[in-house]
């Protein structure tokens, strides 16, 4: 054996022999994905999830002077928080009535220690999407920055393996 093949062989053991499994973190580390849809992509880019547009019942459209078509509905930019849907019942418990509509407290559910797995915040034409590989989710848009809404309440959206669902989102929370 050569010094320097002995001497990797030294170092190896020696590196190995420091890792202790007490230096491991013992609790999993969970982050959360921001997806932000570029403004040029109007169609699907993915082949497995959910698409469609964000629109906003609520808002006002600014039209040019000459245009012709006053019934044109907003879009919105609102994110879209998915979350894991084995926390539905722990969210359920952040319900609150505003307004005759069901909305769930997006600051309450953060201080419970659940996290959106992604945000998605649609671009300037209200288009989004998002690939939900094996796992169900439950979808808040987020309105007036601290209260999460989804039309006819509270669902989870079931994970899609090969298929496209286009799903149009209409924000009539006030």
């Amino acid at each position: 054996m050569t010094k320097k093949a002995f001497l990797f062989l030294i170092v190896g053991v020696i590196a190995l022999s420091a890792c202790n499994k007490e230096d491991i973190p013992k609790e999993p580390y969970y982050f959360t994905f921001y997806v932000k849809i570029n403004k040029r992509i109007t169609e699907p880019t993915i082949v497995n999830g959910y698409h469609g547009t964000l629109t906003d019942r609520n808002g006002k459209v600014k039209l040019k002077k000459d245009s012709i078509d006053a019934n044109i509905t907003p879009v919105a930019q609102n994110d879209i928080h998915l979350y894991d849907a084995t926390h539905f019942d722990k969210i359920q418990e952040f319900a609150i009535e505003s307004s005759g509509v069901t909305v769930y407290d997006l600051k309450k559910i953060k201080k419970a220690d659940i996290k959106p797995k992604f945000v998605v915040t649609p671009n300037k034409s209200g288009f989004f999407q998002f690939d939900t590989g094996e796992i169900e989710y439950i979808p808040l848009i987020a309105v007036k920055g601290k209260k999460g809404y989804y039309p006819k309440g509270l669902t989870k959206l079931p994970a899609l393996t090969g298929e496209l669902i286009k799903i149009d989102l209409a924000i009539d929370y006030k």
